[in-house]
């Protein structure tokens, strides 16, 4: 019979900066200035999410952090499998096209819309999801 490596189970730390704008900022990283944009969210400003610690310094360190926009903390757990576990089946979604794809993965994933420019962006959030689309 077959043994399984044990399930490691490691504790990151996922971050969302919420604005009431739509913004971006530049921070500096490692010595470099980095750019960090926002994605818009309808009727909500916009917003930027990042499990990078050093990148979650960087932005809490900007002198508007809390004035300009704000921090929320969603602890996410991510675990390291054994080689031979099961492999999530893929549902299968029809679509009249590329507009239909982008509402599914938007109302059934919570999806940025604006991330869903380009049919390969698509196929990309499908994918992440088990979800292949057939008419696409």
């Amino acid at each position: 019979m077959e043994s399984l490596s044990p399930v490691i189970i490691k504790s990151k730390m996922r971050k969302t900066y919420k604005s009431n704008s739509n913004i971006s900022i530049s921070v500096q990283l490692k010595g470099k200035a980095v750019r960090v944009s926002f994605d818009p969210v309808t009727g909500q400003g916009s917003e930027f999410t990042t499990e990078d610690a050093e990148l979650q310094k960087a932005i809490e360190k900007h002198y508007r952090c809390g004035e300009l926009f704000s921090v929320h903390d969603d602890p996410v757990k991510t675990e390291k499998k054994a080689s031979t576990a099961p492999v999530s089946p893929i549902t299968k979604v029809k679509v009249s096209g590329q507009e239909d794809a982008v509402e599914y993965l938007a109302s059934n994933f919570g999806i940025s819309r604006t991330k869903l420019k380009t049919t390969e962006a698509i196929h990309e959030a499908a994918k992440s999801n088990q979800i292949e689309f057939e008419g696409l």
